[in-house]
């Protein structure tokens, strides 16, 4: 505490100090009250990391079922979540003494679903489980016979978006049933079959 004895500019250099202080706490309260009258009652979190990325997916998702399925803008989608899973590849080009003939490989993305289509005829065929991998990074060791090496080589494989479709005769069924029905590293609880459907189509 300063004397009221010190000298007049040591008592007005004190009151100069407190008063700047002072102002300063009223604008900080001032620009937090301002800070948290203009934020929205109502505001949305943040999305997750996860669900951004799934969101991200599906302009490709969307081109790869176009290009797949014979008559797209009449699909019906339900139940597509993204999910963070171990990746699943299996290599007829390999060496089972050496490394194992399925390689399960780092975390990646993938979308899994049931999507209903149309046959040549016209009639829809029933809900069918898929999955989509976007394109990502998933590096992998091969033990490869062909060119350009067979020594153990890296490579990503996952370098290309690859969807697979659970037909009548159960092609692919154990890899959408690996990728999709396993225990995930971390799932998204939100439904994206709206953003699977084309424009234009069935809403």
């Amino acid at each position: 505490m300063r004397s009221d004895n010190a000298p007049p500019e040591q008592r007005r250099g004190g009151w100069r100090l407190a008063g700047f202080a002072g102002l300063m706490a009223i604008t900080a309260a001032g620009a937090a009250h301002a800070a948290a009258r203009h934020k929205p009652a109502n505001a949305a979190p943040a999305a997750s990391s996860l669900h951004a990325r799934a969101l991200a997916a599906l302009p490709a998702a969307r081109a790869a079922f176009d290009k797949e399925m014979i008559d797209y803008p009449s699909a019906r989608f339900q139940e597509v979540h993204g999910r963070i899973v171990k990746s699943v590849y299996a290599s007829d080009d390999g060496q089972s003494d050496k490394v194992p003939w399925t390689h399960r490989g780092g975390p990646i993305l993938v979308l899994c679903g049931e999507v209903n289509g149309k046959n040549h005829m016209g009639g829809y065929t029933g809900w069918t489980p898929f999955a989509f991998e976007p394109a990502q990074t998933d590096m992998v060791t091969l033990y490869g016979y062909e060119n350009p090496t067979r020594l153990p080589h890296q490579v990503n494989a996952a370098s290309e978006a690859s969807l697979r479709i659970v037909d009548e005769d159960g092609h692919d069924e154990e890899e959408v049933r690996d990728l999709c029905t396993g225990e995930p590293i971390e799932a998204d609880t939100s439904d994206l079959s709206g953003g699977l459907q084309p424009k234009g189509g069935r809403q």
